[in-house]
């Protein structure tokens, strides 16, 4: 009796941050899976492996085994058939703890933007090389990864080999549906939670413990289907909370958050990759769009604070970070390799958007919030957001950005070509009269209309240590306009030029936070953090950079401030909820808030 085992490549996204299994653990899973049935007869291991650097582990994990095979080389279905050898692309992206081989040059940049991939050459592995050394064994096995090979070519290897049975670790709905064309059927999971693998048969082979196999998983499957379908805790407390909410006939402009705190989902890595794919260009032919003038960001705005009776506020770009048109000399790429999902790394933020710089479009979405600050790092960089999700931004959400602009973008550029420098231009000029800390620290002043506001003390709790976008922003926003008369009382030393500290540690390794400020706009006596310190009327003004993690000291606070003199700004990825609207308002402080979904 021969039995033979050909392992197609396991998962090539070693450390990637899509939720797949390990490498490692599908290789040990399934030398188990064969060690179990070694029990009855030998069998004979064909593994093809693209990455040198796995060979060693390997040999070892299958030491013990009969006749084991190992190729280096890159499986394919469409060799040319005078070619045996083939290039692909290697991203060994460290600080991302990423190393992949892949077949697109532009894939493997997207796993590695600030290290360029490695042209590889690989042996070419046909169905000749696979079929001639074995033939007609009694019983052939393939595995595949879900996420090594395509649905496609999973189904072709399949009906070129026909083998008695296929183990897929990480299955998905398309490759059972596409092996069900072929003939194949479910029949079980060889190892794993449910989802994590499958076998499939020829379904005129099934025995009837296969079928009995398969009846159990996909009884499981329907208990879990069931499941799933019930309301999920947050869920059940958005209800609970809307019920409340109409019960307790509250007023509906307290309602900035329809959803009553269930979140939502941001575009899947797929739904990325298939616009990226839609995108045709080219490049040589351009169009103009007419971006979002300051009249029509100021009706949003207004539009917000009469129906709300909340002002809406967004995050900020340093003018300094901001790229100027001698820096953008050559646009290369159509979209930027910078793409959201995939676990690229950075260590110094120029470069970060110089590699924006270089591209027509990069690609955006939104993140836990609508309000992103990707979205103005690309902005910045004179590149043109391409926001998949822009038709889908909320009314009174990122108001100060060009919206209008982002929806167009997004239209023309599935239609082909790319903006002309005119468009550009309108961008880069609408970000620095709308999204700069300048500009949005006059926003805050035209609002509040504290017309003689000279001393202002700035509260965040969280700053000596971490980086919040909005509040960090604001602060730096509110130190331009007031230099040495903004006092923090939790000072954030970081901000300034002269900062000789580490600052990867804090949130998105401080770029666009950090060291942006003139050392002599620091105060002499910055405060430490002690209200004990505090004189208050010293201070004409009162700032909260975040309200959700200064609740009490800010209620404190606002025993020595008058409300028409206190700003509390709402800067968290999810809007306040009802409750939450009506205690902040009730103490009559001009209230700021990043997220508003209506």
């Amino acid at each position: 009796m021969s039995s033979l085992l050909i392992q197609f490549m396991d998962s090539p996204q070693e450390g990637a941050t899509t939720p797949i299994t390990t490498a490692s653990t599908f290789r040990r899973d399934l030398r188990n899976w064969i060690a179990h049935r070694q029990a009855d007869h030998p069998w004979m291991v064909t593994i093809i492996e693209t990455d040198e650097q796995r060979l060693h582990s390997i040999a070892n994990l299958w030491s013990d085994g009969d006749k084991v095979e190992i190729i280096n080389g890159q499986f394919s279905t469409r060799l040319d058939v005078d070619s045996s050898l083939m290039t692909w692309w290697l991203a060994d992206n460290t600080d991302a703890g990423v190393r992949i081989i892949v077949g697109d040059r532009r894939e493997a940049e997207r796993f590695s933007p600030n290290v360029a991939p490695e042209a590889i050459t690989l042996e070419a592995v046909t169905y000749t090389d696979i079929e001639q050394p074995h033939a007609n064994p009694s019983e052939l096995v393939l595995s595949f990864h879900a996420d090594s090979l395509s649905a496609e070519d999973i189904t072709d290897a399949v009906s070129r080999l026909t083998p008695t049975s296929v183990l897929v670790s990480r299955p998905n709905p398309d490759v059972t549906r596409r092996l069900a064309h072929v003939g194949f059927a479910f029949a079980g999971r060889p190892w794993g939670q449910a989802g994590e693998s499958a076998t499939y048969v020829a379904s005129s082979s099934m025995t009837a413990s296969d079928r009995r196999r398969a009846l159990t998983v996909k009884s499981g499957q329907s208990i879990e289907s069931f499941r799933s379908h019930l309301p999920a805790p947050d869920e059940r407390r958005a209800a609970a909370r809307k019920l409340r909410h109409r019960v307790s006939r509250a007023a509906l402009r307290d309602v900035l958050d329809p959803s009553f705190g269930v979140s939502k989902d941001s575009p899947s890595l797929g739904d990325v990759r298939a616009f990226i794919d839609a995108v045709p260009g080219p490049a040589d032919v351009t169009w103009d769009i007419e971006v979002d003038d300051r009249e029509e960001v100021d009706r949003r705005i207004h539009d917000c604070f009469d129906n709300f009776g909340v002002w809406p506020i967004s995050f900020s770009m340093h003018r300094s970070n901001i790229l100027e048109p001698s820096t953008v000399q050559d646009r290369s790429d159509l979209i930027s390799p910078i793409v959201p999902g995939y676990p690229y790394s950075f260590t110094n933020f120029a470069e970060y958007l110089e590699t924006y710089a270089r591209s027509h479009f990069a690609i955006t979405h939104r993140k836990a919030g609508w309000d992103c600050f990707r979205h103005l790092e690309i902005m910045a960089s004179r590149s043109a957001p391409l926001m998949l999700d822009a038709s889908d931004i909320p009314q009174f959400s990122m108001v100060h950005y060009p919206k209008q602009a982002f929806r167009q973008i997004l239209t023309n550029a599935r239609m082909g070509g790319v903006p002309s420098m005119r468009t550009y231009e309108a961008l880069h000029n609408f970000m620095t009269e709308n999204v700069t800390t300048r500009a949005m620290t006059h926003y805050l002043l035209q609002c509040t209309q504290i017309t003689d506001m000279q001393r202002v003390l700035f509260v965040d709790q969280q700053h000596p240590n971490a980086v919040d976008y909005l509040s960090t922003l604001t602060l730096i926003g509110l130190k331009e306009h007031f230099g040495r008369q903004c006092f923090p009382l939790f000072p954030a030393p970081w901000i300034y030029r002269d900062y000789d500290g580490d600052v990867s540690h804090l949130y998105g390794r401080g770029f666009g936070t950090t060291r942006l400020l003139d050392p002599d706009l620091r105060a002499d006596n910055e405060l430490s953090g002690t209200n004990a310190e505090l004189r208050y009327p010293d201070f004409d003004t009162l700032v909260v950079g975040s309200i959700s993690r200064n609740t009490e000291l800010a209620k404190e606070l606002a025993r020595h401030f008058a409300p028409d003199r206190t700003i509390w700004i709402h800067g968290e990825d999810p809007p306040p909820l009802a409750d939450q609207v009506r205690s902040h308002r009730a103490f009559g402080t001009h209230l700021f808030i990043r997220s508003i979904d209506v």
